[in-house]
């Protein structure tokens, strides 16, 4: 997503992949001189990016996240609801960013939020460059 730092990868006949400088994939390479520096460049489009929110399940909590969303201008695509004996709702919300900026702002703002426990960015966002294509 643009704002994450990010490397390129040159793979073996499937042109260069590209990696969050953190991917463990990427950490790890034995091989660094496969490693070339990539930029976003010019991007003027949204991203899909996965929620987990943990909260204290109560009235009208789905509704003050959704409207903590809808203020920030993000759309959502798709949420997972679950709730756990012991009160703690999960939610998994899939929703659209324009950039690290815009979905830091989005996680502070839901964190702030009264039962919110816990808001993490679930997964990773590859891009794949295919060479000579």
């Amino acid at each position: 997503m643009p704002g994450d730092e990010i490397i390129g990868y040159i793979t073996q006949g499937r042109g260069v992949t590209v990696h969050r400088k953190d991917c463990t994939n990427v950490v790890n390479e034995v091989e660094r001189e496969r490693l070339v520096a990539v930029d976003w460049g010019d991007v003027a489009q949204v991203y899909p990016i996965k929620l987990q929110v943990d909260a204290w399940d109560r009235t009208g909590l789905l509704r003050d996240i959704s409207a903590v969303i809808a203020e920030a201008g993000v759309n959502i695509t798709d949420v997972d609801f679950g709730r756990d004996d012991g009160g703690m709702a999960n939610l998994s919300l899939d929703v659209e960013v324009s950039s690290t900026a815009q979905l830091s702002k989005l996680i502070t703002r839901i964190q702030s939020l009264w039962s919110v426990v816990n808001v993490v960015r679930k997964g990773e966002t590859i891009v794949r460059d295919q060479v000579g294509k």
